[in-house]
């Protein structure tokens, strides 16, 4: 199969997990487009519509938007205004990328994925900032595919879990967290490049509104966060 993909993620995604998601969607043989020029949006709206609007309409077969795991931290160290400027930067950008791609989307046939992060059904501790803007993304998924059902658009949401953060940030960290999980080990970008590859198969246009996890099993422990 092959399809092609827009891949503009919030702007508070950590770059590296951004630059490693494109490398593992082109792994598994799909045709990733950055419109920004990094898979991560601008916050400048209008350079963002630029931006897509160098992509032809209903050209994308997919659009991937959304944001990794955000730092976690307990709500009453959060200064005021924490939440609002989280909100604006994560679920607000996500919804303008989402909008202005949505003409660029086969019409029927475009699938939006919305990536968030499974702490927004666990509860953890630490999750009050995090957990607010991925439910948020959840609900825009459902909002959506109501909305757009009848231009012939899916919208699916991916949940990610905890990520793996390999050498680099400290693998005692990963080992320790993996423990706690049913599957043994951390989510990493290529489970998730291979999830998409699976929303977009052919057979599954019955499948909208719904929000797939990909954690190892964080949500069910109430881990989704660490």
């Amino acid at each position: 199969m092959s399809a092609r993909i827009a891949l503009c993620l919030s702007p508070d995604t950590w770059p590296d997990r951004a630059r490693a998601l494109a490398h593992a969607l082109r792994d598994v043989g799909l045709e990733v487009v950055e419109p920004c020029g990094s898979p991560v949006a601008s916050r400048d709206l209008d350079a963002l519509e630029r931006d897509v609007a160098a992509i032809a309409e209903s050209s994308l077969d997919a659009a991937l938007a959304g944001v990794f795991e955000l730092d976690p931290g307990p709500a009453i160290d959060m200064p005021l205004g924490a939440l609002p400027d989280a909100l604006h930067d994560t679920l607000g950008l996500s919804f303008h990328v989402a909008r202005v791609l949505q003409p660029r989307l086969k019409s029927p046939g475009g699938t939006l994925v919305v990536l968030c992060g499974s702490g927004a059904w666990s509860g953890s501790a630490g999750a009050a900032l995090t957990g607010a803007v991925h439910a948020g993304l959840d609900n825009l998924v459902k909002t959506l595919a109501t909305e757009w059902a009848p231009l012939g658009v899916r919208v699916v949401g991916l949940a990610a879990g905890p990520l793996a953060r390999g050498e680099a940030e400290g693998p005692a960290r990963d080992v320790e967290a993996a423990r706690h999980l049913p599957a043994g080990r951390l989510t990493r970008c290529d489970d998730l490049a291979a999830a998409v590859r699976a929303l977009l198969a052919p057979g599954l246009d019955v499948l909208t509104g719904a929000t797939i996890t990909v954690d190892g099993g964080a949500s069910i422990r109430g881990l989704g966060l660490f």
